[in-house]
């Protein structure tokens, strides 16, 4: 890996330094180049697997990082998310269920180390070197939302499009980074952001992005309370952006046809005759639901088991406050908190930023991935990562 700075000309005299030093920058800069590509490909959302290769860059790059020091807390949580996920591994392994079907219920898990690698670490990660980050996918976001709305090429582009993934993941990482950013700037700094955030969100046709859109600009209102009306008048319109986007998109006629309403009337069946302690540690490592509820999801079929044999696991329910607590209970939730938690308290971060994240985070674990996400796990990376300026007001 080079370890000299480069710089590249973004316009007129402006320039985006790029440390090739800096692992942080790196997972950044292959976010943007994957995006771009994401805008070149319109007839999905990219034609690259952007998502599995950001999880393979998120890797290389926490590996460059352990050549310092981590801080034994987090190198903690580390040996037990280790632990745990080896010896899940060995009972899964021994019941013989496929390898990928574990990764996909263990990887939050997984995250654990890999996050803690950058936490405190890249000091040169400032807020004038994410903000432009910011304008670069936000401006990918826009186009390409825009033009697969207009143009509707086919089914999936022209309802729900995306850049790198399914606009639920991404958007965790838009919304968060955008947060960050700008929470602490002028108001009149704040306008155009906000204003392209707000109409990304609204092309995206996603629930939890505009709720998540919601929750950073109310904790934007936090930040500066003199601005507190101004920002909370951008606050309303999108959350009816929300609202409008479940009626519309969503609508239903009975309380039975949601889809979350049915994920989760399965998983109380599911764990009906569970005891104290299944809630605790949740069920025995990659546990099959019952035959009839895949038959009663047989709609999400492409969620079943990678072994094609008719199985399905917990990550068809798609909540993954559903999912975390079916695989690995009340005993997971506290390991992936604790985590952030002591992450938090070993980086820069302010404990708004942090509560911005788990909330964001939190609020999408109603419908999708959440910690299992690799955008959660890079919005957590960018931010323990980065150095204290982060935190002071921008212009």
């Amino acid at each position: 890996m080079a370890t000299g700075p480069a710089s590249l000309q973004i316009s007129g005299s402006s320039q985006v330094t790029i440390n090739t030093a800096n692992p942080t920058q790196i997972l950044l800069w292959s976010v943007v180049g994957l995006a771009l590509v994401g805008v070149l490909s319109p007839y999905s959302y990219n034609a690259l697997p952007a998502t599995t290769l950001l999880e393979a860059v998120f890797v290389i790059c926490s590996v460059a990082m352990l050549r310092r020091r981590m801080d034994k807390r987090l190198a903690m949580f580390s040996v037990v998310a280790f632990v745990y996920v080896l010896a899940s591994f060995a009972v899964s392994t021994f019941n013989n269920t496929n390898g990928l079907d574990f990764v996909q219920a263990y990887k939050a898990f997984i995250y654990i180390p890999i996050i803690s690698a950058f936490v405190g670490k890249s000091g040169e990660l400032d807020a004038k070197f994410i903000s432009r980050i910011f304008w670069i996918l936000a401006f990918f976001f826009l186009i390409k939302y825009g033009y697969s709305r207009a143009l509707d090429l086919n089914y999936r582009m022209g309802r729900r499009p995306g850049v790198l993934d399914e606009n639920n993941f991404e958007l965790i990482l838009l919304n968060f980074i955008f947060y960050i950013t700008h929470s602490r700037r002028r108001i009149g700094a704040n306008l155009l952001a906000t204003a392209i955030l707000i109409a990304v969100v609204g092309l995206s046709g996603s629930r939890s992005g505009a709720i998540g859109a919601a929750i950073a600009l109310a904790m934007m209102a936090l930040e500066r309370p003199r601005e507190r009306v101004v920002v909370l008048s951008f606050i309303i319109p999108v959350g009816f952006l929300a609202g409008m986007l479940i009626i519309s998109e969503r609508s239903i006629a009975s309380l039975e046809e949601i889809d979350r309403f049915r994920f989760l009337t399965i998983f109380l069946r599911e764990v009906s005759d569970w005891t104290p302690l299944g809630f605790i540690f949740g069920a025995r490592p990659l546990t099959p639901l019952s035959p009839d509820s895949c038959n009663q999801l047989a709609f999400y079929s492409g969620l079943f088991s990678r072994s094609g044999d008719g199985t399905c696991y917990s990550v068809i329910l798609h909540s993954y406050a559903l999912r975390v607590i079916f695989d690995h209970g009340v005993f997971g939730v506290v390991i992936l908190i604790g985590h952030l938690y002591f992450a938090y308290r070993s980086s820069a971060a302010t404990r708004r930023q942090m509560i911005c994240l788990c909330l964001i985070t939190t609020t999408s674990a109603l419908s999708i991935s959440a910690f299992n996400s690799i955008y959660y796990a890079i919005s957590a990376a960018v931010l323990l990562s980065s150095s204290r300026n982060l935190s002071r007001v921008s212009s």
